[in-house]
């Protein structure tokens, strides 16, 4: 004797024999292996960003988003300025503030207790710039723009490979909307793209 039951709304269905052995039908099957390994796939994500965070960062919520940091890099700026010093005022204000990029005007060289960092404010550009400047729709922490380049510069640091070590991140939330931050170590004697540009001579492109 054969029991079948079909689901309603469902093109698949399920067998049992008399023998109490499930057969499932190919399609059945299909969607659940594309369940498991959909779920699998969002379980490894979000273990390699917690593992991420706590093994790479310090995270500290704030009333409107949260921190991402490396006491360690930020040594006593991180207990002293906390969220201030994301902002460039704060670092004007005690003449740490060495160079600003005349890029988008997002990015800053910052100069502090001996150590020499880039400050950067995430903008839009192109036509999204029309519709918000700095604003990004919100889809969950580990996909804040700031705290993604944040984790995969640690990695990267990490493997031996010429980047900028990360020092913190921030992000902002409105609704759902957010804003960004990001500090980095500073690579000595590097320059800005634009700078280096209008510097720039003939006799400079061939070496470039």
């Amino acid at each position: 004797m054969i029991q079948v039951n079909r689901v309603r709304g469902q093109a698949a269905c399920r067998a049992r024999s008399t023998a109490n052995a499930w057969q499932v039908s190919p399609m059945a099957d299909s969607r659940s292996r594309h369940a498991l390994f959909g779920g699998l796939a969002e379980f490894i994500i979000e273990k390699s960003y917690r593992r991420m965070t706590m093994d790479d960062g310090r995270r500290i919520g704030t009333t409107s988003g949260a921190l991402l940091g490396d006491a360690g890099g930020l040594g006593a700026a991180w207990d002293g300025a906390a969220e201030a010093m994301f902002e460039p005022e704060f670092w004007e204000a005690r003449g740490s503030l060495a160079a600003a990029d005349a890029g988008r005007g997002s990015a800053w060289f910052v100069a502090a207790e001996g150590r020499h960092w880039v400050l950067r404010h995430y903008r839009r550009g192109g036509l999204a710039a029309r519709l918000s400047a700095d604003r990004y729709l919100w889809c969950g922490e580990s996909r804040v723009r700031a705290f993604a380049e944040w984790r995969l510069l640690a990695e990267l640091s990490r493997r031996g490979l010429p980047v900028p070590r990360p020092v913190a991140a921030r992000y902002r939330r409105r609704g759902c909307l957010y804003r960004c931050d990001l500090i980095t170590e500073r690579i000595p004697e590097a320059r800005p793209l634009s700078e280096w540009l209008a510097a720039a001579t003939d006799d400079s492109w061939p070496s470039t």
